[in-house]
């Protein structure tokens, strides 16, 4: 979209002056008419070039989402290509964030280019400071150009084919992930955090000065006469799921209005630290070769006050072998925008990926309704419960995992 700093600077300007200067010379004016048509020449070289400046301009990052945690730093990688015959006297980029998001620019401005020649590539980092967990989305990049006289510029948004991801990691903190591994279901532990179930046997095989005696298959000894060793099954990794209970957090508050009484919702704080801590047992026992999962219930939010209720469903996340589990998990934590509330657990998923979901710690608070019915739902066992306070024999207080 053109914007014209100066009024002759548009189609309608140029009519005007070139009238002017037609008059002038109609009525013999010269030295009017030279001044008039040089400023008439002025103006129509700054319309053609700034309406032209940025077509054929293509913009690319090289990494569509960045990471970090509250404090740190977020570098965003761009490149721009002039694909075009036509140099641009400047140009100016910027990727803007919404005030109050998780992140803040970091620069005292946006990035800005001088004499950028036709077919030349640029390539530069912004930096962005990260503030607080959350997910910030940039779909468009705001691109600004224009004459080398300061009589007009354009600006236009540039959709970038990927938008821009600022995530903002829950806050890190000491876990002790060793508390977490001793609730697990007692299987024997190998390396690389492997278990092995000494109920299945897989094959034998002839016995090593290594094998223990334990493993020695007595009844094939017994009948063969050879001494062998049982080749147990190696299932899968250790598997930790954890649940975030997060109606346990929300807090009702009733207030008189015209219509009468309005039920209003808010978060506890407490949330923030939950989350935190789940977050950094994540990363602990990723570091362990520890499998992990999460379940999140489904929720709806009311981005501001303009806009109407979205609907947040509820998600079993299960990272696979190929797949990047920290940075997955750490992400969805980071998506959690609840606001209080009604929030479905999915009860019947979890019962569907129990196979995969392992030993489930659920976090919530003393008042959350959801310890029961989780023991209720169908194939599912193995499961505790982490808040502030006592209760049952599977409850934990949060405080037990911190360092």
């Amino acid at each position: 979209m053109q914007q014209a700093r100066s009024n002759f600077v548009t189609p309608a300007g140029l009519v005007i002056l070139a009238a002017f200067a037609l008059f002038s010379a109609y009525i013999g004016a010269g030295l009017l008419f030279a001044l008039l048509a040089g400023l008439f020449l002025v103006c129509l070289v700054s319309w053609l070039w700034t309406r032209n400046a940025l077509k054929k301009l293509s913009l690319e990052l090289k990494q569509p989402e960045v990471f970090a945690y509250p404090g740190e730093m977020l570098y965003v990688e761009i490149e721009a290509q002039n694909d075009k015959m036509l140099p641009l006297v400047w140009l100016r980029a910027a990727f803007p964030v919404k005030e109050g998001a998780c992140a803040e620019f970091a620069e005292e401005d946006a990035a800005t280019f001088s004499w950028v020649l036709p077919h030349q590539k640029l390539a530069w980092t912004d930096r962005y400071k990260a503030v607080k967990r959350g997910i910030c989305t940039v779909p468009a990049a705001g691109l600004s150009s224009g004459d080398g006289f300061g009589l007009s510029d354009a600006s236009k948004a540039y959709q970038l084919a990927q938008p821009l991801k600022l995530i903002v990691f829950p806050m890190h903190t000491d876990v002790n992930v060793n508390f977490l591994l001793r609730r697990l279901t007692e299987f024997e532990p190998s390396k690389n955090g492997l278990y092995t179930d000494q109920t299945l046997i897989n094959s034998v095989r002839d016995i090593i000065p290594t094998d223990s005696m334990r493993d020695i298959n007595w009844r094939l000894f017994a009948k063969e006469g050879k001494l062998q060793v049982n080749v147990r099954e190696k299932l899968d990794t250790k598997r930790i799921a954890f649940l975030i209970d997060l109606e346990s957090y929300s807090v009702a508050e009733k207030t008189e209005t015209n219509t009468g009484v309005r039920t209003v919702y808010h978060v506890d704080e407490s949330l923030e630290k939950t989350l935190s801590v789940v977050g950094s047992a994540i990363t602990g026992l990723s570091e362990k070769g520890v499998r992990c999962s999460l379940i999140i219930p489904g929720y709806t939010v009311k981005p501001d006050a303009d806009s109407p209720q979205e609907a947040r469903p509820s998600c079993v996340i299960c990272p696979g072998p190929e797949d990047e589990q920290e940075i997955m998990l750490l992400s969805a934590l980071a998506g959690i925008d609840y606001q209080g509330g009604p929030a479905k657990i999915p009860y019947s998923a979890i019962s569907e990926e129990n196979h995969s979901l392992g030993q489930i710690f659920l976090f919530g608070t003393e008042q959350g309704s959801a310890q029961d019915k989780v023991s209720d739902a169908a194939g599912i066992a193995a499961w505790s419960v982490v808040t502030y306070g006592g209760g049952t024999q599977r409850c934990i207080n949060e405080t037990e995992l911190l360092l």
